[in-house]
């Protein structure tokens, strides 16, 4: 089969192709939203986050596929819980670093598009660790995750000088830099924050794993969203392309993942001192499902679906194990306050570590966008059995039975709603409640503009 473009989204963030986007931050001044918090210091974990760009979940072993693409994340699952039905609240980068830093969702923190970063007075998970004595560090990849839109809030320490060329890797350099920060691993407790950005596009081969030998097609090392404009311009997309596209992004995971194994095996984080290992992702991609390549704007499976594995000092009873209940990144920040002990903080969301009925309970949504403002805003509410998607713009609804359509593509909306669907809508229609603060406005001069250009996000 040959695929032509019914809607091609080139929401991608490529790698900048000026490899001087990226410096080191300048020292982030105490912005604590609060007084101290008084914990035992010597007893308290250290916390890792790693969030890693662009991972669809499926791509996983962990999560169907018969290839093993991450075998220091299915490593860490072993030692770990997996939450196999994770829910990102957003389909792009952006807006989903903001909601796991805050707890909020788009809607409420107010970042759904590239002119807009975390207000100041939204508390974030490094600001209220750093209350508690953490020392915090953050060491990202992606100008989404950069100073620029807010994210340093909170971290003693951070560098976003790995935001390299178009088709440059900045797994190694990450690690590096991390691995430096961290330093011999004594003092206080440490958060660590890294954001891994290789498996998005740019799409580029790592022929050590093989995933994508013998292809002979129109497609070289190297996908770039401007291969794949010209691919559909000049005849469309074939079967074989497409699969050659999903095992080179296989290889940027395997990448990826060699680095990920390189620093959780650092000696720094291997001391006396017990440790708590976060791994998720901001959002999915597309491989012409539903017409489109990459990611943004939908809410669909294929973009808000993630990984997410919490790993390391927990409950002995949860090593190893899955959980099959629909949860948010939202909560990860209320995770790790209830596993610290710490009641003096402002995180919604609920412990995905202990509170089982709350767990089960406690509605997920997902919010769609598109960073420039064009395109439908859409909301989504997520159960184990069902999906309800609302567009504003258009009125429409959207609903799907995730138990015998786990994919999503046949609509039973028509506005005969049993009493649960009923539900769903009423909870759909009152969120958010309100927004939780007002928009404050990123810079966007012309070089930035010209910076995310470079990335794909043409204005």
């Amino acid at each position: 089969m040959r695929w032509t473009m019914t809607w091609l989204g080139l929401m991608v963030g490529c790698h900048a192709e000026d490899p001087s986007v990226g410096t080191q931050a300048p020292p982030v001044p105490p912005t604590s939203a609060g007084p101290p918090i008084a914990i035992d210091l010597d007893a308290a974990p250290n916390i890792v986050l790693i969030t890693i760009d662009t991972l669809r979940a499926d791509r996983l072993k962990l999560h169907g596929n018969t290839r093993e693409t991450a075998p220091a994340i299915s490593a860490l699952a072993t030692q770990g819980v997996t939450f196999m039905d994770a829910v990102a609240p957003a389909p792009w980068t952006l807006p989903t670093l903001a909601s796991i830093h805050s707890s909020l969702y788009p809607s409420e923190h107010s970042v759904i598009g590239a002119k807009t970063r975390l207000n100041n007075s939204v508390e974030t998970l490094a600001e209220t660790l750093r209350r508690a004595g953490y020392r915090t560090i953050g060491v990202v990849s992606n100008r989404f995750a950069s100073t620029n839109y807010g994210m340093a809030q909170g971290f003693d320490d951070f560098d976003d000088s790995q935001i390299v060329g178009h088709h440059d890797l900045s797994s190694a350099g990450l690690t590096r830099i991390a691995v430096e920060k961290l330093g011999k691993g004594d003092g206080p407790p440490v958060f660590l924050w890294v954001h891994y950005f290789d498996p998005h596009f740019t799409f580029v081969r790592h022929p050590q794993f093989g995933f994508a030998d013998g292809y002979t097609g129109q497609f070289g090392d190297q996908i770039s969203n401007a291969d794949v404009r010209d691919a559909f311009n000049n005849g469309g997309v074939s079967d074989e392309d497409v699969a050659y596209a999903k095992n080179v992004y296989d290889e940027e995971i395997a990448f990826t993942d060699k680095w990920i194994g390189e620093l959780l095996d650092t000696e720094s984080l291997q001391g006396p001192r017990k440790q708590l290992t976060v791994l998720t992702a901001d959002h999915g991609e597309y491989f012409m499902e539903r017409g489109r390549f990459f990611h943004g704007e939908d809410v669909y499976w294929e973009l808000v679906h993630v990984p997410l594995i919490i790993a390391g000092d927990i409950e002995p009873s949860l090593v190893g194990s899955r959980v099959a209940d629909t949860v948010s990144l939202t909560s990860i920040p209320a995770t790790i306050m209830s596993h610290l002990g710490i009641a003096d903080h402002s995180f919604k969301g609920v412990d995905l570590l202990g509170d089982k009925t709350a767990r089960q309970t406690t509605p997920v949504f997902a919010e769609g966008s598109h960073l420039w403002g064009r395109g439908n805003q859409n909301k989504a509410v997520i159960t184990p059995s069902w999906k309800l998607i609302h567009t504003p713009a258009t009125g429409k609804l959207e609903l799907y039975n995730r138990t015998t359509d786990p994919t999503e593509k046949d609509n039973v909306y028509d506005g005969k709603l049993a009493p649960e669907i009923q539900v769903l809508q009423t909870r759909l229609d009152g969120f958010p409640a309100s927004a939780a603060t007002a928009p404050e406005e990123a810079e966007t001069s012309p070089e930035t503009i010209r910076q995310l250009e470079a990335l794909g996000y043409v204005e």
